[in-house]
């Protein structure tokens, strides 16, 4: 091809404007992007509820035995240490215990909706 003819195939390329896409690929390429959205809507907030829900339900069922736990440590500490420290310091210790322990418990409750999240998106990312 010379160089008078490149040059006559650009002009005509340029002066040319590109056709509109027929209709069926228009309305394939809707189906296709709705379907998509679909895919990645968030679930329904009652899902949501009911997850959470259960999460907590299960960590519920440990509360009891950190409790028990928390009052034999107490009592046992009680009972030990009773004739060498004086009450003041042992009740300074129970509330740095228990504090320590609300503290820990509260914050795994925290973290439930954000392990529930996860959970979640890991889920719809698979999908």
């Amino acid at each position: 091809m010379s160089a008078p003819d490149v040059h006559a195939l650009l002009a005509a390329l340029a002066d040319e404007t590109p056709a509109p896409p027929a209709p069926d690929v228009v309305a394939r390429a809707r189906r296709r992007a709705l379907r998509t959205l679909r895919a990645h809507a968030p679930a329904p907030t009652r899902a949501l509820l009911g997850e959470l829900a259960l999460a907590v339900a299960v960590l519920a069922l440990g509360l009891p035995v950190t409790f028990a736990h928390a009052w034999l440590v107490a009592e046992g500490a009680a009972a030990l240490l009773g004739g060498w420290v004086p009450p003041v310091v042992l009740e300074g210790l129970g509330v740095v215990y228990f504090g320590s322990l609300a503290l820990a418990v509260g914050a795994l409750y925290a973290f439930v909706p954000l392990w529930v999240a996860s959970v979640r998106r890991a889920r719809r990312e698979a999908a």
